[in-house]
């Protein structure tokens, strides 16, 4: 049998938290063994504590220095553009990246989700999905049939999008928020909580209601 393989969580927040449990719940499945170093934070004095228990070893730049470059590191870092920056960071020094699927999340046979991606438990993804690299899918979350979900997306808990739809880098769908078939969201867009969207967004175009109408324009 293989040795586990090394898990560094990049992140000792809220994410951080999640990222451990689906981890150690993937363990306990055997869908997957991680030998679970710790975490990393950059947050000054984090080094040499503890989060719910799971050592903090170091801050981000050093997880290399500190756990050898066979280290496999999950950015949980819930900033979508954070999230890109550190990934891009990390890449440059040679770091490959954990994907981590909960047991309990549904995926279709042919669906692709590719590396330092989340699937949260009773997440549904339906057949030909096609999910990006440091994606959130969050609990509850459904991403329909032949849906693109482009890399550093975020998916938040009960967020509903239907088939045919493509999203770019960097989107964000709020709580309980929907999609009609076949929309196209432009990158880093945001869709509201509890809102229902029957129109494409612009790039970097935040929408709220019901229909979801654009109500802010990021330049």
């Amino acid at each position: 049998m293989p040795e586990p393989a090394k898990l560094v969580i990049a992140g000792a927040g809220g994410w951080g938290l999640e990222a451990l449990w689906v981890a150690r719940a993937m363990n306990a499945a055997g869908t997957a063994q991680w030998n679970i170093l710790g975490f990393a934070d950059d947050r000054p004095g984090a080094a040499g504590s503890e989060h719910y228990g799971t050592p903090i070893l170091c801050s981000i730049p050093a997880i290399t220095d500190m756990c050898g470059r066979d280290a496999l590191v999950f950015i949980a870092v819930g900033n979508n553009q954070v999230r890109s920056d550190l990934a891009a960071s990390l890449e440059r020094q040679g770091v490959r990246f954990a994907t981590l699927i909960h047991p309990k999340a549904e995926l279709a046979e042919d669906v692709k989700v590719r590396e330092g991606s989340y699937v949260g438990p009773f997440a549904t993804l339906a057949p030909e999905c096609r999910v990006g690299r440091h994606v959130m899918v969050n609990i509850h979350a459904v991403v329909g049939h032949e849906v693109a979900v482009g890399d550093f997306s975020q998916l938040a808990p009960g967020a509903v999008v239907t088939g045919a739809c493509t999203l770019g880098e960097g989107v964000f769908v709020g709580t309980n928020a929907s999609l009609h078939p076949g929309r196209r969201l432009g990158d880093y867009s945001v869709v509201a909580g509890n809102s229902f969207v029957v129109a494409d967004l612009e790039p970097r175009q935040t929408a709220m209601g019901i229909p979801a109408r654009p109500v802010f324009q990021k330049r």
